[in-house]
Formats: structure tokens, C-alpha cells, sequence
């Protein structure tokens, strides 16, 4: 189990510090309670961001039919690896481009563009 030896903040580190049997015996000096817990707190929620994020992606890529998504503007933020082949772009090819230059969309019964039309 861990030892904290010093500092006002102990409860803090803590939850921080994991229980591997390593050591923290000082801390010099200690750390400002607000600043850094909010520093912790931003560090964690990143780490959960990440992750979130990278479980997405598998959840995406997992997918049989193409996904891709756009900003606001129309432009392409996202393939995953069914629409990369079906586009012939690579994400990070397609990143940015309007959807029109990426992905030809034809409607299923007439086979035909919606600009067609």
C-alpha cells in the first residue's frame, strides 16, 4: 500500500496515486488545493475522453456498412474503413473535403445523383 508523508492534500493524491506498492514519502512544496485538483480532474477527464474515443472508433470500424460524418458545413470529418474503400479516400485524405468530393451518393432505386435530378 501507498504512504503519503506529506503535504495538505493528502485525501487528493490519494485517489491519484495507485496502489502498486510504490512509495510517495514527500512532497515539496505542497501543492495549491484549487489549481492543481482542477489540473487532476482536466488530466482524468482527458483520459476518459480518449478512451471513449478510441472505443468509438473500434465500435465504428467493427461496422459492415460505411459511416462517415461532416461538420456543419458539409465537410468530411470522419470515414471508417468500409467508407474509406467504398470512397477510395483515406480518412485523413478525406478530412476537410466537401462530402460531393469524397463520396459519390446515388439513390438506390434510380441509380442516379441527386445533382441529376
Amino acid at each position: 500500500m501507498n504512504r503519503l508523508s506529506y503535504g495538505d492534500n493528502l485525501d487528493i493524491l490519494r485517489k491519484d496515486v495507485p496502489d502498486d506498492g510504490g512509495e510517495l514519502v514527500y512532497l515539496a512544496p505542497p501543492f495549491k488545493h484549487n489549481k492543481d485538483r482542477s489540473i487532476l480532474e482536466r488530466k482524468r477527464a482527458e483520459e476518459a475522453l480518449f478512451v471513449e474515443k478510441e472505443r468509438a472508433e473500434v465500435t465504428l470500424n467493427s461496422i459492415g456498412d460505411a459511416v462517415l460524418s461532416t461538420d456543419i458545413s458539409g465537410n468530411v470529418t470522419y470515414l471508417n474503413v468500409v467508407a474509406e474503400s467504398m470512397s477510395g479516400s483515406t480518412r485523413v485524405e478525406a478530412s476537410g473535403r466537401p462530402l460531393a468530393e469524397v463520396f459519390n451518393i446515388v439513390d438506390g432505386t434510380t441509380r442516379q445523383s441527386p445533382k441529376a435530378r
